[in-house]
């Protein structure tokens, strides 16, 4: 069964299958842990929260950074992962800098 997750890091129970962030866990005899979070995803949380935090929408952070409006939110979703320049263009435009927004995705995992 292949189930579409509406947000990262979202767990779902079906019957008796738990699946977390993409991983059928039941499997493995796991039914309270998901598996360790990846740098890229804890990146499309720091931008995320760092943007609500500014007051930006996505369209208007994609704008001053000079991105398309739907590629923020794929980010953002961990459905793609910036490249470093992309992602200093948004660290720029969230008046920070990358290597902030990288040791806090760090210090998530």
């Amino acid at each position: 069964m292949e189930l579409c997750l509406p947000r990262v890091g979202h767990r779902l129970v079906v019957g008796e299958t738990i699946v977390c962030r993409g991983f059928d866990l039941s499997a493995t005899g796991s039914q309270n842990t998901c598996p360790p979070e990846s740098l890229s995803t804890a990146f499309a949380k720091v931008l995320r929260r760092e943007r609500l935090a500014k007051g930006l929408s996505q369209e208007a952070l994609a704008h001053q950074a000079g991105l398309h409006r739907t590629y923020v939110g794929l980010i953002e979703r961990g459905l793609r992962n910036p490249t470093i320049d992309v992602g200093n263009k948004l660290a720029r435009a969230l008046r920070t800098t990358l290597s902030e927004m990288i040791r806090e995705s760090e210090r998530r995992l």
